[in-house]
């Protein structure tokens, strides 16, 4: 938990991308034994054709070698696309 904690604070100091547990620091405990966290965002999508914006899907691929250089690739990251948005989502591997 410490690690996902390191992480969300990392990603928010470095990123527009938000948080997909927007309670996350306010609920800590219900999260303690999660293994994954999410972030997204739909900033630069077009909502009425449902289309990735690039400059969103180039952010989170900055995001995951900013993430997988700091931590060490001690988590498993992937970059998805739905319609307007796009996530990446991390999973700390043990």
């Amino acid at each position: 938990m410490d690690k996902l904690i390191q992480i969300v604070r990392f990603i928010n100091d470095n990123s527009y991308l938000t948080l997909y547990h927007c309670d996350f620091f306010e609920e800590i405990e219900m999260y303690k034994d999660e293994d994954w966290i999410m972030f997204q965002t739909r900033e630069n999508g077009c909502v009425g054709s449902e289309t990735t914006g690039q400059e969103d899907v180039d952010e989170a691929y900055r995001i995951m070698k900013l993430v997988n250089e700091k931590f060490d690739h001690s988590f498993e990251i992937d970059v998805e696309e739905v319609d307007e948005w796009v996530s990446i989502n991390i999973r700390y591997s043990l």
